[in-house]
């Protein structure tokens, strides 16, 4: 081969770009923030760039280059010989004589495969950035190194012009990449999951850890972001937990609940501190729930129902389904009941032994609103109910004595004095009011002297009496009672005189006479 057709020939081959996938450096648990399988650190810039410049060759270049290839400089890898490189002048010329050694539809086939890598090379570089961007090297290290080697052997496919295979490896590769992407969201789960527990189990470290795995692979998650939030104050929240407990130890529980409290202001979702405060909250109740019901007892034994109706009713709000302290409360309610009762009937009792017998009726009526049913208040409410009408009109018709001058008045009055004097143990004080009762029965009808003083020129008329004419003076002999007097007189104005009678009133003279002049026209 001539130095021309060697030029020629190198000319014709089109030479894959060298596109090489790097492994990633293998790293501890805190891997650098760049890609970890570039071996060179190149900027993603650099990237992209290489990337172009391998498509310009593979698609752009070919149209621009026509390759020339004599049938002497043929290598035996494009047609099946074994050449070594080099011919005879005789052979050269040989090969001159038939012409040009041309391969259209193998180089078309050629380029498409060279093609078709690229595609799923493109692809491919998309999802490693994808897996690079979610941090793959912490959680599927070894698997993402051996789909990187695969790659890495592609390339040599490729650059050994074996473009069929180089582009299964490649896709194989993209297909790793695939299901490592699809693997993060279960990854992703298991960290939240495993962050929780830690924070359960008091493991600050591992929780945090794990959190910040997931926030790699979904940072903006509202898990991940709680998870961090908790796992910041988990050492805050147990050591107030730890304070809690040892003062519930030393039984000084309302200083234990409020650290407990102060647990779950630092970390509203700690399950811990929750059943801490739940059981905190318990123990104080129970203790509680005690002292109330002992205190109750206690009052009952001394007879304070009164106190031992609220103590057990404090210890209901406590508990509202005790069925001991609903018992004592009951207890307490009936002895107070009967107490109550009791106080009641000898209170009205005592009225009525002392005569007080309106006192008596609102003793029993108060005892029948306590209990309707109560017999002895019923009979005693009506026996003083009786005796209190009797009073009420004794002391009416002694305040107002007059009315038994009324003969329907003085009527009833006697009947009914002879009816009221047959009660038995009647009592001083009623004994007191049926004397009085008869002696104004008999002053009723006594008759009185009345004087009556005139000026002999009037007419004086006294109802019920009649016409006593003018005087000057005159006596009338009356039973007790009110009466009216008229005097007349002619030129002078009428005058009309009312005035009572009574056996034990001392009167003046009744002065009867007319003095004011009628005026004439």
């Amino acid at each position: 081969m001539t130095d021309k057709q060697q030029k020629d020939r190198t000319q014709g081959e089109i030479q894959p770009a060298q596109v090489t996938l790097n492994a990633p450096q293998q790293s501890g648990a805190h891997a650098p923030d760049s890609p970890v399988w570039r071996a060179y650190a190149w900027p993603a810039a650099g990237l992209l760039l290489s990337l172009a410049l391998l498509l310009g060759v593979v698609f752009v270049l070919p149209e621009m280059v026509t390759p020339v290839k004599p049938a002497s400089s043929v290598s035996s890898a494009e047609n099946g010989g074994t050449g070594t490189g080099s011919a005879s002048p005789g052979s050269q010329g040989n090969a001159e004589a038939r012409g040009p050694s041309e391969s259209p539809w193998q180089d078309a086939q050629i380029a498409k495969a060279r093609r078709e890598a690229q595609e799923v090379l493109q692809k491919m570089l998309e999802k490693q950035e994808a897996l690079e961007a979610i941090r793959v090297d912490l959680w599927a290290a070894q698997d993402y190194q051996q789909a990187v080697q695969q790659a890495e052997a592609a390339d040599q496919k490729y650059q050994s012009r074996e473009f069929n295979e180089s582009q299964r490896l490649y896709q194989s590769t993209l297909q790793d990449f695939e299901k490592l992407l699809e693997r993060s969201d279960a990854v992703f789960e298991q960290a939240i999951a495993t962050g929780n527990q830690a924070l359960v189990d008091g493991d600050a470290e591992l929780a945090t850890e794990q959190f910040q795995l997931a926030g790699h692979i979904k940072a903006d998650h509202d898990e991940v972001a709680a998870g961090l939030q908790r796992a910041g104050v988990l050492e805050d929240v147990l050591a107030e937990i730890d304070a809690g407990e040892q003062l519930q130890r030393n039984e000084d529980l309302e200083a234990a609940k409020a650290k407990f409290e102060a647990a779950l202001a630092l970390d509203g979702e700690s399950r811990l501190a929750q059943q801490r405060l739940n059981e905190i909250n318990q123990a104080i109740a129970d203790r509680d729930f005690g002292k109330h019901m002992s205190v109750g007892f206690a009052a009952m034994s001394s007879s304070d129902h009164s106190r031992a109706i609220n103590a057990f009713k404090q210890a209901l709000a406590i508990r509202p389904q005790a069925d001991d302290a609903r018992t004592a409360l009951t207890q307490a309610q009936n002895e107070s009941t009967q107490t109550r009762l009791q106080a009641l009937l000898v209170e009205a009792s005592e009225h009525e032994q002392n005569e007080r017998w309106q006192q008596a009726v609102d003793g029993y009526q108060e005892a029948l609103k306590v209990d309707p049913n109560l017999v002895a208040a019923r009979v005693g409410s009506i026996r003083a109910g009786t005796r209190a009408k009797i009073d009420k009109d004794l002391e009416d018709i002694l305040a107002a004595p007059e009315r038994l001058t009324t003969p329907a008045v003085h009527q009833d009055y006697q009947a009914f004095l002879a009816e009221t004097r047959k009660i038995q143990n009647a009592g001083p004080r009623l004994t007191r009011q049926l004397d009085q009762l008869e002696q104004h029965l008999q002053l009723a009808v006594q008759p009185v002297t009345v004087q009556l003083q005139s000026d002999n020129a009037t007419d004086v008329t006294v109802y019920r009496v009649g016409k006593l004419g003018s005087f000057s003076q005159t006596e009338l002999t009356l039973k007790p009672g009110t009466y009216t007097a008229v005097g007349t007189r002619a030129g002078y104005r009428d005058v009309r005189q009312e005035f009572t009678v009574s056996a034990k009133a001392e009167r003046s003279p009744i002065i009867i006479q007319c003095v004011e002049r009628i005026s004439q026209g």
